[in-house]
């Protein structure tokens, strides 16, 4: 899940955003998945685990109906939705979903009042083809989008698995790898101001 816009009471983080000239967050809601529980082991990435979608929990008023994003986003029926990461600006979500046993997982970002879905990622799966796995996006400086693939096709220091490594969406579509080990790279994070 995912906290839009956390208000912190902590007085040095308070000086710090005063410094900075930024305002005091106020808190918007709380997104998440609701669905099946995901496998346990980070690593497990060809798990399909349909019946999951990514929803708003508007403020934080107790009894507010929490509003289903993501059920429009896969008309052919239940789909793996998992790990919604919300922009700087509390406008949008991206989050990777997997329509089917036989499809990959992409990315895709939504706008948090429910509207212009587009796809990030375009990665193919099926028969005769390795499973493509784009998942943990996050919103980094300048608001880019980050996220983790095993799409360099390499194996992990095991030899059993194809390594994970993260990437930088760029602006054309296309993506830039930004880690070259043999360790797989996980759930990226960056520190906000």
């Amino acid at each position: 899940s995912a906290i839009l816009h956390l208000e912190v009471k902590n007085p040095w983080a308070t000086a710090e955003r005063a410094a900075l000239g930024l305002a005091e967050p106020a808190v918007q809601g709380v997104v998440f998945v609701r669905g099946p529980i995901a496998p346990r082991g980070p690593l497990a990435v060809d798990d399909f685990r349909p019946g999951s979608d990514v929803w708003f929990y508007p403020g934080l008023t107790p009894g507010a109906t929490p509003v289903e994003l993501t059920a429009a986003a896969h008309p052919g029926g239940p789909a793996d939705v998992r790990e919604p990461a919300v922009s700087h600006d509390g406008t949008r979500i991206a989050f990777a979903m997997r329509r089917t046993a036989d499809d990959c997982h992409n990315l895709w970002e939504l706008g948090l009042d429910g509207r212009g879905l587009r796809q990030l990622t375009f990665d193919r799966c099926g028969p005769g083809l390795a499973r493509a796995v784009n998942r943990w996006p996050v919103y980094g400086p300048g608001d880019r989008l980050y996220f983790v693939s095993n799409r360099a096709g390499h194996a992990d220091e095991t030899g059993r698995a194809r390594d994970l490594e993260l990437y930088r969406l760029d602006d054309d579509g296309g993506a830039t790898r930004l880690t070259f080990t043999p360790t797989p790279e996980v759930n990226p994070s960056f520190l906000a101001t």
